[in-house]
């Protein structure tokens, strides 16, 4: 119980954080940033009859579970364009569906756990936070 709360604190804080900060093209930048390395989606996130990898910006939007994990995500969504992991020390990790016009799904989730609490941000090509998804 105290890691679960440990990594949703630890995730609250780099979400306020992010909050607080200019977020014109914050995501994008981060995505693309040396902070995170692209890694192949790990076996035990992927479902064994995935979907086709949804595309639609409103599907995203409606989306508001109790509880959020990557495996649920993956399972109603599709395999992810990218799987992040945060360097040095690979704790937090990304999947993020590139859509349309530039758009982007990213969701957030803190290390060891892979499946654990997950928190979801919506951003346009301008990287203007839509949606935020918790």
């Amino acid at each position: 119980m105290r890691i679960v709360f440990t990594s949703a604190a630890a995730l609250a804080i780099l979400m306020t954080a992010l909050s607080a900060a200019d977020e014109r093209d914050l995501y994008q930048s981060l995505w693309r940033s040396d902070r995170f390395v692209q890694e192949a989606l790990p076996d035990s996130l992927r479902p064994p009859h995935p979907p086709p990898t949804e595309r639609d910006i409103a599907t995203f939007q409606r989306y508001s579970p109790d509880v959020i994990r990557f495996t649920d995500i993956i399972a109603r969504f599709g395999i992810p364009d990218r799987y992040l992991m945060q360097l040095p020390r690979r704790r937090g990790r990304w999947i993020v569906y590139d859509l349309p016009r530039g758009n982007a799904v990213g969701f957030y989730a803190i290390a060891p756990y892979e499946d654990g609490w997950v928190a979801g941000v919506i951003v346009d090509a301008r990287g203007r936070v839509l949606h935020r998804i918790k």
